[in-house]
């Protein structure tokens, strides 16, 4: 199962140390040993009615610490509706609990846990938010960059508030063939049936993607930027995909992804507006003076996905990545070939070609493994 998530763990981090007062996060700081060690929790997830749930716990670390995710194991994690009724959420690892179906529950809902030290936390019951379709994932090239939205609309007479969330996935082939390979320290041809030209690579949204129909005549978002893709990126040179996640949120999780949102770009100076708190609508139960950060929406998620070509793209997207052409002799082909260098092509008896591994074999950067969903 794909772990996903928003993963927005580092942001809500910033806004964390900002509020705590904590210098390094904007000047580097050595603070003075202490055996304090706040580790506040951080929930996140989405409680989906109609699909899988899938809940990441981690904590956050003290200065005198390496900045990065801790998760939180061993959990007991469960969604309670309003009649009691508990749905366990199972451990799959690295922080992360999930959950199958709720069924398409209408009833109200609320985020369980407690965690190994035995703190119990909660969320807030909430009435799931009805899912708005998506109309369509478009695309256009702006100044040369290819541009990514996401459009919908919702009932008239109500404010929609949408989250969004996305995977892309492409297939790349190297800007070089290879008919050789350096093992052992020798150069061999290439096996017969082995192929390093052409890959996979698959990466996930990192930011916050918000969108409202707030102040329009109609419950309407058209041409929402989710991603933007760089004139003559690799993601176009074959075969490109998206799949976009829809949320429909509350009005108070989309302030509090909105103030999150302004509180990650407006890091690093003083004259920025203070950073908002990053309380969520999570709980200490046991300990309600502490600190938790998320916030767990309950509704449906929609998807949506769509293939992109190189044959859309412009006649030049293919152009030379920066991928330099080198000649070995070939008395020293153990100085060039290895971790900086990997064999293209001879270059005439003696002698070889030879480029950088991205450029020479795609498993440098990506898989072989063909997705399941690819044509």
């Amino acid at each position: 199962m794909k772990k996903r998530g928003i993963r927005v763990w580092g942001l809500l981090l910033a806004a964390t140390c900002l509020l705590a007062g904590w210098p390094g996060c904007v000047t580097p700081f050595n603070p003075p040993p202490t055996n304090q060690n706040p580790q506040d929790l951080v929930v996140e997830g989405f409680i989906n009615v109609n699909g899988p749930t899938t809940i990441k716990l981690s904590l956050t670390r003290s200065l005198q610490d390496s900045f990065g995710i801790v998760p939180v194991t061993n959990a007991q994690v469960s969604v309670e509706d309003i009649n009691g009724t508990l749905y366990p959420l199972y451990e799959q690892g690295s922080g992360y609990y999930t959950l199958g179906t709720l069924n398409g529950t209408t009833d109200s809902l609320r985020l369980n846990i407690i965690t190994p030290d035995g703190n119990q936390y909660q969320s807030d019951f909430q009435a799931p938010v009805p899912a708005t379709p998506i109309d369509s994932i478009s695309w256009n090239l702006v100044h040369g960059n290819l541009q990514i939205y996401a459009n919908t609309h919702g009932p008239d007479g109500v404010i929609g508030y949408y989250l969004w969330q996305y995977e892309e996935t492409w297939q790349f082939h190297t800007y070089y063939r290879a008919y050789f390979l350096y093992q052992n320290g020798q150069i061999v041809p290439l096996p017969p049936g082995t192929d390093i030209y052409t890959c996979w690579k698959t990466d996930s949204s990192s930011g916050i993607l918000l969108g409202s129909s707030s102040g329009l005549s109609k419950n309407v978002v058209g041409q929402a930027p989710l991603v933007t893709i760089p004139d003559h990126a690799q993601q176009l040179s074959m075969l490109y995909s998206i799949l976009v996640h829809q949320f429909s949120l509350s009005s108070q999780a989309f302030q509090f992804w909105t103030n999150l949102r302004a509180n990650s770009q407006n890091l690093g100076t003083i004259f920025d507006p203070l950073p908002f708190t990053g309380h969520g609508n999570l709980v200490c139960v046991t300990h309600p003076e502490q600190q938790v950060i998320g916030y767990v929406s309950v509704g449906s998620e929609v998807d949506q996905r769509i293939f992109i070509s190189n044959a859309e793209m412009p006649m030049d997207w293919n152009q030379p990545p920066g991928c330099p052409l080198v000649v070995v002799p070939g008395d020293s082909l153990s100085y060039f070939f290895g971790p900086s260098l990997d064999p293209i092509t001879q270059d005439g008896i003696f002698n070889y070609y030879g480029s950088i591994p991205p450029c020479v074999d795609c498993t440098a950067i990506g898989t072989k493994v063909k997705p399941s969903f690819w044509p």
